[in-house]
């Protein structure tokens, strides 16, 4: 087992894993391992034994090694799929020290050179300032979240595990983790803290939190596409910047990291060494995993395994939050002390199921122009883009010709010069936004800012957006419709209603459109399965529809959802599932020997890791990327367009990124078709024309009007 491993990562640090068995029952591990020796790998063999170590030395080591193997724990050695793991973390550890001997090497670093350890303590005394300063409230929401921290301080005094924190949306469960996270990682030795959240706009909005509550301190990383390096005095200083972040993100070396589901799960089972590099670094560690219901649902026993893994062999502490928590097949304690009473003291809205009959997008639009002129300020989200776009086109119209004048929002304003807007807005001027994923980032931040300021004056809003919004977005609106959808997403939608207790009770609408006015394709059917289990539960609750946002219900909704689900949460791939494939891999050994082609007798490990690897995706990722002319993004395509140095190109293409839209492939080939899409010049970098960017509705498959553009 020892040789069969040590085999694996040395084959693999430059290319990834090889399979032990793949799908034909050939072994591409022994394949490599049969290749003719070569001058230079007999050379290299010769210098390495007179010079680093000689035989008998690597045959001492070996037998230790062989040795710490033999005292693994049971647990561990009786999985197969454990033992992979085991073995992909010693690849990390080698990928690692491999291209960071190069690195330093390189820029005449000393490998050795090590950081210093975190201090936590010191780092909770500026958390605890931070706290005393900001959170002085009396108000009934302040002393609930000033409970749910101090539980969590409490609880952090424990050893090492998995827990769960549930607690209600506006809870504050950023901070009171972050108080968990610190306490604990100084109690237990452990040297990261990792932010692990599953929406990069959720990523934004935590890292500005928890930099300000830590006083910025300096080793927090942001790992995700959406971070923005500034340019420092010049160029050369932006460079070694950008090359230190690219160095801190490959690695993972800081104290405190924000990053995706994507990345956290590409560094278990994807097959690039990029990914498989930071591995390691997740052990002895305390990992918070927020919004944990968005996991996908393919990816759901592969995050059991993962986390299990890592915490009960590798000293890490799993805390898994969220309003609606998901039935997770790990062992987790609670670290809420009254979970049911905090959902009874945090329920801030009425829920009104109006299933029946359907509507069609005008008359959704209809009743949610009257929704806007008695309530104010009203957010509707939808299953779709296109049923977004639609009701807020019509929405808009009906309030435009009932006499209602709409703000305009040019982008760069400061947060001073809106406030001066909201406040001189007169009682018939409307702020009216749409929000998907066909606006790119920055655009869909600057509307939120909008929004935020413009719900704090009390003034006139109408707000139609995606799903993109519900989970984690701090706004808050008076009036919330949700169209028909899995339960956790209505719960989480309700998060943005009444969110700071503004009133007694906020009004939470769920309607139900026809199949023609909300298409969903076979791709979303996760979607159809949750909207008949909500419409089974509205129908147990129609007598006190309230008790939607309670656990019972959500409880109850998962062990439905879980019942349609089931077959797809091994992650299905090829007759068998990439679990199976990663772990006995049963199936192809037996093709093997039907077909008599095994010469793997001797191995182990039976795993198709590269096979694995490759196909391996937490998300669909067959998206085309386009940068898009909203606001500072067209001067940068202007300036990226001039003779520059390589090194200031770099600066520019990490801003561009804020300004850049995921297009899927039948949309992107239909821009092509209108010739909405054109190079920058010699670079791969697809930009779109003007007159296909909106202002409301960002990427147009039809050239816009410039004067719609500028409303």
């Amino acid at each position: 087992m020892t040789a069969q491993m040590i085999a694996l990562c040395i084959c693999g640090h430059h290319a990834g894993f090889h399979d032990c068995i793949s799908e034909d029952g050939s072994s591409g591990l022994l394949r490599f391992l049969e290749q003719e020796d070569n001058a230079l790998y007999s050379e290299a063999e010769r210098y390495f034994l007179s010079e680093i170590a000689c035989k008998q030395e690597l045959d001492r080591l070996f037998h230790l090694a062989c040795d710490e193997v033999a005292h693994l724990p049971a647990e561990l050695k009786k999985s197969t799929f454990y033992m992979g793991m085991l073995t992909r973390l010693l690849l990390s550890i080698l990928v690692d020290a491999d291209r960071w001997n190069t690195a330093c090497f390189e820029y005449g670093y000393d490998p050795f050179e090590t950081t210093s350890e975190p201090d936590w303590a010191k780092l909770t005394q500026t958390f605890d300032t931070f706290c005393d300063k900001h959170f002085t409230g009396t108000d009934r929401l302040s002393g609930i979240r000033s409970a749910i921290s101090d539980a969590c301080a409490e609880k952090a005094l424990s050893s090492h595990g998995i827990f769960r924190l549930t607690v209600p949306t506006g809870g504050g469960k950023t901070l009171s983790s972050l108080r968990y996270a610190l306490l604990h990682a100084q109690l237990n030795h452990q040297r990261r803290i990792f932010y692990i959240i599953p929406f990069n706009t959720i990523l934004d909005q935590n890292a500005r939190d928890i930099r300000n509550a830590l006083g910025d301190y300096h080793s927090v990383l942001e790992h995700h596409s959406n971070v923005v390096l500034e340019r420092e005095s010049d160029a050369t200083d932006f460079y070694q910047e950008e090359q230190d972040y690219k160095r801190l993100t490959e690695r993972w070396d800081s104290d405190i990291i924000l990053t995706s589901m994507v990345q956290f799960m590409n560094a278990l089972y994807s097959g690039k060494n990029t990914d498989a590099r930071r591995l390691h670094r997740l052990t002895n560690a305390v990992l918070i995993f927020d919004e944990i219901q968005a996991l996908p649902k393919h990816c759901k026993s592969l995050f059991e395994l993962g986390i299990q893994f890592l915490s009960h062999f590798f000293h890490c502490t799993i805390v898994l939050c969220t309003a609606t928590q998901p039935q997770l097949a790990v062992e987790a304690k609670e670290l809420m002390p009254n979970v049911d009473q905090l959902y009874q003291n945090l329920q801030r809205v009425h829920f009104f199921p109006e299933i029946t009959p359907l509507k069609t997008c005008e008359e959704a639009s209809r009743a949610l122009s009257r929704l806007v002129r008695e309530k104010r300020a009203v957010l509707m989200i939808t299953n779709t883009k296109a049923a977004a776009w639609n009701i807020f086109d019509f929405a808009r119209q009906i309030l435009e010709d009932s006499g209602y004048c709409r703000t305009q929002t040019p982008p760069g304003l400061t947060d001073e010069q809106i406030q001066e807007m909201a406040c001189s807005a007169g009682d018939n001027e409307i702020l009216c936004v749409h929000l998907s994923t066909l606006m790119c980032p920055a655009h869909r931040l600057e509307m939120l800012r909008w929004v935020r300021i413009w719900s704090a004056a009390k003034k006139r809003i109408l707000c139609v957006s995606t799903a993109l919004i519900e989970a984690g977005i701090n706004v808050s609106f008076p009036v919330v419709v949700r169209s028909l959808t899995g339960l956790p997403s209505i719960i989480q939608a309700a998060g943005r209603c009444n969110r700071n207790m503004e009133a007694e009770r906020g009004e939470v609408y769920i309607w139900q459109m026809t199949p023609d006015d909300e298409k969903l394709p076979a791709s979303l059917q996760e979607i159809r399965d949750g909207q008949q289990i909500s419409g089974e539960l509205m129908e147990r609750y129609a007598e006190s529809p309230d008790r939607l946002g309670e656990r019972e219900a959500i409880a109850s909704y998962f062990k439905e959802a879980y019942k349609k689900n089931k077959r797809h949460f091994n992650y299905p791939w090829k007759g068998t599932t990439l679990k199976e494939v990663l772990s006995g891999n049963t199936d192809w050994k037996e093709a093997a020997l039907l077909h008599n082609t095994a010469p793997w007798g001797k191995m182990l490990l039976h795993q198709g890791f590269r096979s694995a690897g490759k196909e391996f995706q937490v998300i669909d990722q067959q998206t085309r990327s386009v940068i898009v002319p909203y606001g500072k993004g067209k001067a940068l395509m202007e300036e990226m367009q001039r003779a520059l140095p390589m090194k200031e190109k770099i600066r520019l293409l990490r801003q561009i990124q804020t300004y850049s839209v995921n297009l899927f492939e039948g949309v992107y080939q239909r821009l092509v078709k209108e010739n909405g899409l054109r190079k920058l010049d010699d670079m791969e970098i697809m930009v779109l024309n003007e007159q296909y960017y909106s202002m409301d509705g960002g990427v147009q498959t039809k050239p816009q009007e410039m004067e719609f553009m500028l409303l």
